[in-house]
């Protein structure tokens, strides 16, 4: 199987043509339709024949790889999968969520995968991420989805693939976190007048016990409504 002329436009879309050798967000000389490889060298220019000669080897080399690693796939997920390989590179795509999660069979997984990669490590080691990126990965999933067999009405778009959030994000986790730690903290208040050891602890703020177990209930009520404002955002939204 070979990438599809959407696939090809899509790569070419984002990637842009330059006729002179650059320094991609990265740090590396960049030339032609994104190729970084043998050629791409400061000072270096070349024609849009010469473009073209570079992608189509790059395309075949990335073609094969995904090939390898997904043999099943349909035409529009394996362009998709070449546009993010192409992209990112062998290395990263074959530890990539969106292979393990293709390989699964798990595609709604897999789609919204690929916005996960986003982020560009720059010149100075440090890890950005780029707007430019961001659009590309939700057109990748786009694509990816494209023949999944559902009708056009019910297709996923590209903003509505969302990449799961880190717990540290999550409104869910920090509205429960808050919730529970003042629920412990409102206990701890009541537990330290029958327990001798913890009440020697506590002692300094009994003159606050009544003001500081109020807040304590108050920041419960609100890491639990927060909570479900979060939840109830997620279901709104596809996010079960």
């Amino acid at each position: 199987m070979k990438i599809t002329p959407e696939g090809v436009a899509l790569i070419k879309q984002f990637e842009g043509l330059a006729l002179a050798a650059y320094r991609c967000p990265a740090g590396r000389w960049t030339i032609g339709y994104g190729h970084t490889g043998p050629g791409a060298v400061a000072g270096r220019v070349i024609t849009p024949a010469e473009a073209e000669m570079l992608l189509r080897a790059d395309l075949a080399r990335f073609d094969a790889f995904v090939r390898l690693k997904c043999p099943s796939a349909t035409p529009a997920q394996h362009s998709a999968m070449v546009s993010l390989c192409f992209n990112i590179g062998e290395r990263n795509f074959a530890k990539s969520s969106v292979l393990r999660l293709h390989q699964r069979g798990d595609v709604t997984g897999a789609a919204r995968a690929f916005a996960l990669w986003n982020k560009a490590t720059a010149a100075d080691g440090k890890r950005r991420e780029l707007r430019g990126l961001t659009r590309r990965r939700a057109a990748e999933a786009a694509l990816y989805l494209a023949d999944d067999g559902q009708g056009d009405a019910q297709r996923t778009r590209a903003g509505d693939v969302i990449p799961e959030k880190p717990l540290t994000r999550s409104r869910v986790m920090i509205g429960s976190t808050v919730g529970g730690m003042a629920t412990l903290a409102s206990g701890a208040a009541e537990l330290a007048e029958h327990l001798e050891w913890l009440r020697s602890l506590v002692l300094p703020l009994v003159p606050y016990l009544p003001s500081l177990q109020a807040v304590f209930v108050a920041l419960g009520l609100a890491g639990i409504v927060l909570a479900m404002i979060a939840r109830w955002a997620d279901r709104k939204h596809g996010r079960l």
